[in-house]
């Protein structure tokens, strides 16, 4: 039967309205050829600076982040390895467990099995594909007429909180959201066994897609339509037993990343976050998302904190909220619009901090969460209700007087809004004043009014065929059109090109593995990921809290991102393992005038500069001591004066990109390995290749190991019991979800 409806005609329809599209949106990639990512904003660092332009420099944590931890993750895969360590940023960090790596997530795989051009773009295009499959399967389960289903479909593709975040994690989990309302639709009546094995399977493929923020609030959503729109509360056992199922499934993933939450910076500062709320004059950007600028256009003016892929997720298409409001006054007494307006105006409430929200997010443990999140949250709400507004149109006479209400009430508001934001916005937000803003938002301003006559024309005629295709039209202009120039196409060579300081320390790093320091913002941090050579300076959302410790003994380093501000500190850089310095010439030479004796020029062509730290302590090493509080004195006058000829070198050690740490040492007395790399539980010891008793123990947040006197090779590896427990449960569970699969065909059958 499934084989029967794949290649039925309703099957291929659907799939050529959702591809159609799809191909279009991905027209200039197709021309131009190149990488689907935005890697192009690396032409404007020093170090690789040939004239290039990047399009859009607010995609950066793709840049940063995202692709250098899926070329890890692909490289020690191809090697057989599971990526569990990242050696390269920082001091050592945790990479299956941070979630955002979606190391398991099977549109990750994607790019694992593809090279990174093709990868990237079936990673990019299946996200969209599968959030507008599920969008149209959920609208078609729901009874809505052929045009709402793909009206809704295009709308929420397309939306904002699809394009801006595209190459996000974030966005692989969103796809849950109406994959889930659909399996609630269409199961979990009739049919609660199905349901339960389905839903468990997207949970955890939401878990591992690596947005843990995204995924709580789906799942309040989801809750939400199972108890009040499909009145299941009696029924709940069916939704709590594929919840845990579904965490169960993805429980190689859950146990890592809640054991690094445990030491995590994240916790710390988010419990000491006061509530985050968005000024509730930025809602203009969920009806106009370009009022503020568009960074793709290069005229995109910041307001600080927040930027565009934060404010303008909420917007869907303005035809869309127009039928929403619409079947808002229509239809308010049916339960489906119920639901979801209720659910659209807690977003609000609390993305924009309206009370009571306040006082929730004031709880303890609540503000873990980003309210801005909710966003995505709000757009989906806004396509199913206007998709039930055009269901309506076509179905019934249109209201007229209603409908003219509907249109006031969203002009209306935007023309308050745009005043507020004329009197308020500049100076509450706007970091930089410019005056070519005031053209600019007047342009927005009259395209905004010239969409509403359009969309106006279109519903009112809503019930010709051809006004129906050019509605179809306009919807897909005023999103896939109007988001098809946000993502960045980078041309080969712009694709994380060699260059000369690059190319050294990557040399040099393969002979022994020390540490760069980048100065200022001359070299993006957790780029050494991606080129293979250790970078002191990382980024990560999560961060191990002694790490940020342990740093501030070589400079101050300004937000996640890490970029030193000012000079570094040399005893904190040799006491960290961190040999080498990169920076343009102008600020190399502006150190050397300070510090000539303590440095070596190594490296150095027309743009940049590599200075050598000299007398730095390498990444392991021997400290002599009876015991633990002997080594605790030596260790603490080392970290003052860090001076190698104070510690016992190892001979040949290597750390490859898992991590692993492999050396011979000889000593004659009783001595302390120190590893210069984040202390985290789960690393072991192995001694001429056998296992020893002893344990990895943490001084002042690096390494430490009680080793025996003699000769020996010594290999410490990273095997961290929650990944061993988290496979076990994840294997029991896919055993019994495979049991169940089989008896509920049986009683089918």
């Amino acid at each position: 039967n499934t084989k029967r409806f794949l290649f039925s005609r309703p099957a291929l329809f659907t799939f050529l309205i959702i591809t159609a599209p799809l191909l279009l949106f991905f027209l200039a990639l197709f021309a131009k050829g190149g990488f689907y990512a935005p890697a192009d904003i690396i032409r404007g660092y020093p170090a690789f600076q040939n004239g290039t332009i990047a399009h859009n420099y607010l995609l950066s944590d793709v840049l940063f982040q995202f692709l250098p931890w899926l070329k890890l993750s692909k490289a020690l895969i191809t090697d057989f390895q599971i990526p569990l360590w990242n050696s390269y940023a920082g001091l050592g960090t945790p990479l299956l467990a941070n979630m955002q790596s979606a190391v398991f997530s099977p549109l990750t795989w994607l790019i694992y099995i593809f090279n990174f051009k093709v990868g990237l773009f079936l990673y990019s295009f299946f996200k969209l594909f599968l959030l507008g499959l599920f969008t149209y399967l959920f609208l078609r389960e729901i009874k809505l007429v052929l045009l709402a289903r793909v009206v809704g479909m295009l709308a929420f593709m397309f939306s904002n909180t699809a394009i801006v975040w595209l190459l996000w994690p974030m966005n692989t989990v969103l796809i849950v959201l109406p994959v889930g309302l659909w399996l609630m639709e269409k199961y979990a009546k009739n049919n609660p066994y199905t349901f339960f094995l389905w839903y468990s399977l997207v949970l955890a493929f939401g878990v591992t897609g690596g947005h843990p923020e995204t995924l709580f609030y789906i799942g309040l959503l989801h809750a939400g339509y199972y108890i009040f729109k499909l009145g299941l509360i009696l029924h709940l056992k069916s939704f709590v037993l594929a919840l845990l199922m579904g965490a169960c499934l993805s429980a190689i993933t859950i146990l890592p990343f809640l054991e690094y939450l445990k030491f995590s910076n994240i916790i710390i500062e988010r419990l000491n976050l006061s509530p985050q709320f968005f000024p509730w004059f930025l809602a203009i950007t969920n009806l106009i998302p370009d009022f503020y600028g568009n960074p793709a256009f290069s005229n995109f003016y910041y307001l600080d904190p927040y930027n565009y892929n934060e404010v303008s997720m909420g917007y869907s298409s303005l035809l869309v909220l127009i039928t929403a409001i619409y079947t808002t006054g229509c239809l308010y007494q049916r339960k489906i619009v119920k639901f979801f307006l209720s659910a659209g105006i807690l977003c609000v409430l609390f993305i924009y901090g309206i009370w009571p929200a306040i006082l929730i997010f004031n709880i303890p443990g609540v503000n873990l969460n980003l309210s801005n999140r909710l966003l995505s949250i709000l757009a989906f709400c806004v396509v199913i209700i206007g998709a039930l507004g055009i269901d309506y149109m076509v179905r019934e006479e249109i209201k007229l007087r209603k409908f003219l209400w509907s249109v006031g009430a969203i002009v209306g508001t935007a023309i308050l809004l745009i005043i507020f934001n004329k009197l308020w916005g500049y100076s509450s937000l706007s970091s930089e004043y410019d005056p070519i803003i005031i053209l600019w938002q007047n342009l927005t301003t009259i395209v905004f009014l010239f969409s509403v006559l359009i969309a106006i024309l279109l519903l009112y005629f809503i019930k010709n065929k051809a006004a129906q295709i050019l509605l179809i039209i306009f919807v897909f202009i005023e999103t896939a059109v109007h988001g098809m120039s946000y993502n960045s196409v980078t041309k080969p060579e712009d694709f994380y090109p060699p260059s000369g300081p690059v190319t050294f320390l990557q040399e040099q790093y393969r002979k022994e593995p020390f540490r760069v320091l980048p100065l200022s913002n001359d070299f993006p941090p957790n780029l050494g990921t991606w080129y293979g050579f250790a970078q002191l300076s990382s980024y990560d959302a999560i961060g191990l809290a002694s790490e940020k410790e342990l740093k501030t003994a070589t400079g101050k380093f300004t937000t996640s991102i890490e970029l030193l501000n000012g000079k570094p500190d040399l005893r904190g850089m040799a006491f960290l393992s961190t040999k080498y310095i990169l920076g343009t010439k102008e600020e190399v030479k502006e150190l050397l005038e300070t510090s000539n004796d303590q440095f070596n020029v190594v490296y150095e062509d027309d743009t940049s500069s590599v200075l050598e730290l000299k007398n730095v302590l390498p990444r392991a090493y021997l400290i002599q001591a009876q015991d633990a509080h002997q080594l605790q004195e030596k260790f603490s006058v080392l970290k003052d004066d860090p001076q190698p000829n104070t510690i016992i070198p190892m001979s040949d050690y290597k750390i490859d990109r898992a991590g692993t740490l492999t050396a011979t040492y000889e000593t004659d007395n009783e001595a302390y390995l120190i590893n210069v790399d984040n202390y985290y539980p789960g690393w072991h010891a192995y001694i001429d290749g056998s296992p020893t008793s002893l344990v990895v123990q943490n001084i002042d947040g690096l390494r430490s190991l009680k080793v025996p006197p003699g000769y020996h090779g010594l290999r410490m590896v990273y095997k961290p019991k929650s990944l061993y427990v988290g496979t076990g449960v994840s294997v029991a569970a896919i055993c019994g979800w495979v049991l169940i699969f089989i008896r509920s065909k049986k009683r089918k059958s």
